[in-house]
């Protein structure tokens, strides 16, 4: 993950599911390391367990990172509304089937 986000350099980057954000501090490590780019990461249930993770970071991957707890299909309305287009995305959400689909 970290080689494909420096190779492709996205400016938005979204991930769906951020769980212990595992997955997004590789994202935000290579993103600082191509010194530019935003992470967007959403979890529905991550209120609680996901910003007092993302406060232990050091400051630079920290301040490249935004949580939410949104689900996919709010923030894909709202990016549709913005007129907002993803330069990468990373889906690990709800693994069952009809949500994956």
């Amino acid at each position: 993950m970290y080689h494909l986000v420096q190779a492709l350099r996205p400016q938005l980057t979204l991930e769906i599911g951020t769980y212990f954000a595992g997955t997004t501090e590789v994202i935000a490590r290579a993103l600082c390391a191509n010194g530019s780019g935003g992470l967007l990461t959403i979890d529905p249930f991550g209120a609680e367990r996901v910003p007092a993770i993302l406060q232990t970071w050091p400051k630079d991957l920290s301040d490249s990172v935004s949580f939410m707890t949104m689900n996919s299909m709010e923030i894909f309305m709202a990016f549709d509304h913005l007129k907002r287009i993803l330069d990468f995305s990373f889906a690990d959400g709800n693994h069952a089937y009809t949500y994956a689909f």
